[in-house]
Parts: C-alpha cells; sequence; structure tokens
C-alpha cells in the first residue's frame, strides 16, 4: 500500500485524489442494492469526465474538524497508544491497468513494531476511525457497544485496504454528555469479526469494477 501522509483533508489536492477512486462513502453504494451500485459506477463516471461541482462542509463535518484533534488526544492520553497522522492510503492489491481503485483516508493508524530476519521493522496492524455525535447517537452506540451498522462498510475499508490491519478501533466522541468517563468511548473492532463480510465485499467489488469498466469503454469507444 502507498501511504501519503502530507495532504490535508478538504483542500483542493485531498478532493482531487478522492476523484475517479472508492473510498468508504462510496463502498456503501457498491455494497448495497444493484440500484445503487448502478447510481454509484455513474457518480464515478461523472468524476473523471465532467468538473466536480463544489464541495461544501456541512454542520457535522465542521464540528468533527472542530472536535477530531480533542479526541485524539483524548484517545491517546487513556491508551497511552502513539498513533499516526495519514490523510490517503492507496490498495496495492485493487488496481489495474486504470490504475488503482480502491483507497482509504482514514483518521489516525497504529505502527506496531516486530522482528523480521533479525532486523526491527514495524507495520501498520491498528487504525482508529474517530465520530462526534450528537449526544443521542452517542448514548446509542455506547449502550449497544458494537460497530453500528451505518459504518460498517466504512471499516471493511479499513481491512480492505490495510492488508495487516489486525484492529480498528470505532471512537465515539461527545464533550458534552453528562457521564463524564463516558465523554469518549471506544469500540474495537478485529478483522476476524468482520471475515465474513469482508470476503463478500471483496467479491461485490470485483463485479463493480467489471461492470465499471464496461460502461467507460461505452462512452470512451
Amino acid at each position: 500500500m502507498q501511504i501519503y501522509k502530507d495532504i490535508k483533508q478538504w483542500t483542493d489536492e485531498w478532493l482531487k485524489l478522492r476523484w475517479w477512486v472508492i473510498t468508504w462513502t462510496k463502498l456503501k453504494g457498491v455494497l448495497w442494492w444493484p440500484k445503487a451500485q448502478e447510481t454509484q459506477i455513474f457518480e464515478l463516471i461523472w468524476e473523471e469526465f465532467a468538473p466536480l461541482e463544489p464541495t461544501f462542509q456541512n454542520q457535522a463535518m465542521q464540528r468533527w474538524n472542530e472536535l477530531e484533534p480533542i479526541a485524539k488526544a483524548k484517545f491517546e492520553d487513556m491508551t497511552k497508544i502513539k498513533i499516526e497522522e495519514v490523510w490517503f492510503i492507496k490498495s496495492d492489491e485493487y488496481k489495474d491497468d486504470f490504475g488503482s481503485w480502491l483507497w482509504l483516508s482514514p483518521d489516525w493508524i497504529i505502527a506496531t513494531d516486530f522482528k523480521q530476519n533479525k532486523a526491527w521493522s514495524f507495520k501498520y496492524t491498528e487504525g482508529i476511525e474517530i465520530k462526534c455525535p450528537w449526544a443521542k447517537n452517542h448514548a446509542k452506540y455506547i449502550i449497544e457497544n458494537k460497530l453500528p451498522d451505518e459504518y460498517k462498510p466504512q471499516a471493511i475499508n479499513y481491512f480492505l485496504v490495510m492488508e495487516d490491519l489486525e484492529k480498528l478501533y470505532f471512537v465515539t466522541y461527545n464533550p458534552d454528555f453528562y457521564i463524564k468517563d463516558k465523554k469518549l468511548f471506544i469500540i474495537e473492532i478485529t478483522r476476524e469479526q468482520l471475515q465474513k463480510e469482508i470476503e463478500k465485499a471483496k467479491e461485490k467489488l470485483l463485479d463493480f469494477r467489471k461492470v465499471w469498466i464496461e460502461k467507460i469503454k461505452v462512452l470512451t469507444n
């Protein structure tokens, strides 16, 4: 995989890297019903062959931008884990003659040291996805204590692109929550827990890519 560390979110360069490729927001369309897949293909084609419309941040996005650095610091303080900032990861597995087409925009990743051939090296075995929801969803995530269904495609995206990933920390943070020790809550998801969904996603992705390329060829011939 290829890692991009120097590209900030919402810059023009960051937005352009998201064009014509599948990230988790598009992966939702790939994994859902056929009509959603068709809509997603045409959106990807539009991104490749026509100017993009301006991108605006809604209230939820602005809230995340403000709170995410605080959540990150609290996660590090709580877990004593040193995390690394990365803005994009390009998959080496999901590529063809047209280029790499499955990417990941992670919040944070964690490197693990290991010994190989008597020399110390490292690989990225853990990742962090931070959400800063409104109180009702924050409470829901804590009570259910599992990966919310609406974010399952995002978690799958992590495991598909990062082949060494073993664990994902799903972090929910709400600074206004009255229960002080529940302002930040961590749910751990392992590759093993999602293995069946990951395998199904691989199959759907490859089938989706075939149809996507066929439609591009119709357009360009």
